[in-house]
């Protein structure tokens, strides 16, 4: 997955929502905290994802075991035709956002 795009020599950062869409409204009116309360709250949803990716394998061997099997008995048929095009939209999408 690409980080960055590049444009000759000039590096464009790919955008990140901003985590107070995910917060919704936090420290409205009468609310403790003033403008900090955002920023917790993001950091808070931020480490609960971090928490919650660290948690999931870096490898599903379930999946890696039932398509190593369906090679082998040679039941796991994908045409070129259909990898091809599932690599092109995924780079179409990945550069449009």
């Amino acid at each position: 997955m690409k980080v960055n795009d590049t444009v000759r020599n000039i590096v464009i950062p790919k955008r990140v929502s901003q985590p107070e869409a995910l917060v919704g409204s936090v420290g409205g009116a009468g609310g403790a905290g003033g403008s900090d309360g955002p920023r917790k709250s993001s950091t808070t949803i931020y480490q609960k994802m971090e928490e919650a990716i660290r948690a999931e394998p870096e490898v599903r061997n379930e999946l890696v075991l039932k398509y190593k099997e369906l090679i082998k008995s040679g039941e796991y048929k994908n045409s070129p035709e259909k990898i091809s095009s599932k690599m092109i939209s995924e780079s179409i999408n990945e550069e449009i956002s």
